[in-house]
């Protein structure tokens, strides 16, 4: 073989090598994936610090957690689930109406024994709050009293301690438990006195959308502390709580994460056809996952946001069997442009270059129907197309050499 040729496999990987960091660059800066940030309002709740076990359990499920120690919409604009914990102090009107916008905007809101908040949803806490058996005592509340709900799933008992109860529940709203036998500790002293009436199924918490959001509002804050967040489910019950909640953002995020990724193939598109690679191809990609992030934002529209994650990360898995795919067209172009050259100069020399020529067009059929499937999305038929393609240039490579030689030795 003639050492002019260019396409060995070593110059191949080299400049496949080459092409894979050049486009990875364009097309895939980053994981992928989604961060989900979780704040505790520390300000007028709870800490990340005070519930610490919470938010251990939450980091170690790969949410990011933090604390809000000015709130701000700055702050707020970074979050994707805010927890109220406990009412350390009031909320100014603006405060509220910033929560308010939050949730609205897609956020979720996690309110655990803060009246106020719970209020801005049409939701009304007790004036006292209700001991289940004893004084500071807490009692599972039993699987007959929980209610059907996706925060719920493989929840069948909750420890609660002394919570106010929900006397209203917001419209859209749904009861996620009840308690068993309580009394109303009306003088707040922890004892079950004189006048102190006992009540059966009052409502101790209730989850429901608002706006583009959700909400999930409990009469205490208890169910996550050091003492009880590993009693019963409560532990399963905080992270379904974090799932649910923080859902419509993440479904937000993973359809935006799904739209940078295409505009980084759109403008890669130009590199890509200076190349030597199908632009028009490229362009007919970004068509079709362009309707594949608008059913998207379809799902997300209709409040089906599993749905709308799911088919994200599924969108964002074929970006990189794209890149890969395109990485390999591009490579496959350079050797034909390289093969081409070297068919005109032995041409200019006299060689009678038909056998390659024909071997040629085969690769050339095998490279179109290669671009015509991977702008199709179909990148597994993509792939063994040009794997045919650049088997074929080979041997088209292989044969022009041979006849380059013979022409050479009629020469002599």
């Amino acid at each position: 073989m003639s050492a002019k040729r260019v396409y060995s496999r070593s110059v191949l990987l080299m400049l496949v090598s080459f092409l894979t960091m050049f486009l990875s660059g364009l097309l895939v800066p980053s994981s992928g994936q989604v961060t989900t940030v979780v704040r505790f309002d520390a300000v007028h709740g709870l800490s990340s610090g005070a519930l610490s076990d919470l938010a251990d359990s939450l980091t170690a499920e790969g949410l990011t957690v933090g604390d809000v120690v000015n709130l701000s919409s700055g702050e707020l604009s970074t979050c994707s689930l805010l927890i109220v914990a406990g009412s350390l102090s009031a909320f100014k009107a603006g405060e509220v109406a910033l929560v308010g916008q939050f949730v609205a905007d897609g956020g979720g809101l996690l309110v655990a024994g803060n009246a106020q908040l719970a209020g801005l949803f049409d939701v009304t806490l007790s004036a006292h709050q209700v001991c289940l058996w004893g004084p500071y005592s807490c009692e599972p509340i039993p699987g007959d009293a929980i209610g059907d709900h996706p925060t719920l799933v493989e929840v069948s008992t909750i420890n609660i301690s002394r919570p106010y109860y929900l006397e209203r529940m917001g419209a859209g709203f749904s009861a996620l438990f009840t308690s068993g036998w309580v009394w109303i500790d009306t003088n707040d002293n922890g004892n079950l006195d004189g006048g102190e009436r006992a009540d059966k199924e009052l409502l101790l918490g209730a989850a429901g959308p608002y706006e583009n959001g959700r909400v999930l509002i409990l009469g205490s804050y208890t169910p996550f502390t050091r003492k009880w967040l590993k009693e019963s489910d409560n532990k399963q019950f905080a992270l379904n709580a974090a799932d649910w909640l923080t859902m419509p953002s993440t479904a937000v995020d993973y359809a935006d994460l799904c739209e940078e990724r295409l505009t980084d193939f759109a403008e890669a598109r130009e590199s890509v056809g200076n190349i030597g690679g199908n632009a028009s191809a490229v362009d007919e990609y970004i068509s079709l996952v362009q309707g594949e992030i608008d059913e998207l934002r379809a799902m997300i529209a209709d409040r089906r946001y599993s749905d709308a994650i799911s088919d994200s990360q599924d969108l964002l898995g074929t970006f990189s069997d794209a890149l890969a795919e395109l990485t390999r067209l591009i490579s496959l172009e350079s050797q034909i442009s390289q093969f081409e050259r070297s068919l005109a100069e032995a041409e200019v020399k006299g060689v009678n270059a038909t056998e390659a020529f024909v071997i040629f067009g085969e690769c050339i059929s095998s490279r179109d129907m290669a671009y015509s499937a991977w702008s199709e999305g179909r990148t597994s038929a993509a792939e063994q197309y040009s794997e045919q393609a650049l088997q074929k240039l080979f041997s088209a490579s292989e044969k022009l050499d041979e006849l380059v030689a013979a022409k050479e030795r009629s020469q002599l």
